[in-house]
């Protein structure tokens, strides 16, 4: 009777071990506890631009809203998707919207940047991209049109903008960018030189699909439009553009004639955080 009693008690823990695995998953679970903040107000959650993701919780016909410090002059592309459910829209159109408003209700620009490399297309996904104008706390609004099914999705944020630490007029250095287009699509952006004293030089441009654009900053008569400077002038540069992070791929170099020696440095570019 003992060892019946107590092969009994193992198979009801084993049953219970069983219907415990075999429970679903509450909804918005994926290790950590989602936002899934409905209302447009100003305690919606503010998030880091920082490139990593985060994932969220959405229900049928939804809207979330989160946060986020935006500063002027940088670049930013915002993408939302969900790679493990199947998705529903008898409205036709996009399943998912991703919009950017300065106060809720009033929408900010933006680009839909969903078909650019990586391309987010035929998904519950959506993506856009803008330049900021100033700078502003606003809210990114995640809107579902999914008439049957809720969904766990992800939502990243990432400043795009892109650095380089020093361009030259000095002694006869000219200072040559190269923008490299790593899409199939158009991609406008602007380059924003800033002397050391402050003062700005800004030409915008566009890149053509899968193309590069050259730039040539220059005291000597040669440099492209709107980039022609005195000499002895140096500074660092910063590219902003409407695209997803990673479509632009830029590099540069110094040239000049030292002594006779033709004299080529290069100048590295790189983005505010690992894209």
């Amino acid at each position: 009777m003992k060892k019946l009693g107590l092969l009994t008690i193992c198979l009801l823990l084993i049953s219970s071990m069983v219907f415990a695995q075999a429970r679903p998953a509450k909804q918005g679970k994926s290790g950590i506890k989602p936002l899934n903040y409905t209302g447009c107000d100003s305690s919606a959650p503010v998030v880091y631009i920082n490139g990593a993701g985060f994932r969220d919780f959405i229900d049928i016909f939804g809207d979330n809203y989160v946060q986020v410090n935006l500063k002027a002059g940088h670049s930013y592309a915002a993408e939302t998707w969900d790679p493990t459910d199947q998705f529903y829209n008898d409205g036709g159109g996009l399943p998912l919207y991703v919009l950017l408003e300065s106060v809720c209700g009033t929408y900010d620009n933006f680009t839909d940047v969903t078909g650019m490399d990586p391309d987010l297309s035929n998904g519950f996904s959506n993506r856009i991209s803008w330049i900021q104008a100033s700078d502003s706390l606003e809210y990114i609004h995640v809107s579902s049109f999914d008439n049957h099914v809720s969904h766990n999705y992800f939502l990243r944020i990432v400043d795009t903008t892109l650095y380089n630490a020093r361009w030259s007029t000095v002694v006869g250095f000219s200072t040559h960018y190269g923008f490299l287009n790593t899409t199939q699509s158009a991609i406008s952006g602007t380059l924003t030189l800033t002397e050391s004293g402050g003062t700005q030089h800004v030409v915008s441009f566009t890149i053509p699909a899968g193309g590069v654009a050259f730039k040539v900053i220059s005291a000597g008569g040669d440099a492209s439009p709107g980039l022609q400077l005195a000499p002895n002038l140096a500074g660092s540069a910063t590219f902003t553009f409407v695209g997803p992070a990673g479509a632009i791929k830029p590099d540069g170099y110094f040239q000049a004639v030292q002594n006779g020696v033709f004299v080529i440095v290069p100048t590295a570019w790189s983005p505010k955080n690992n894209q």
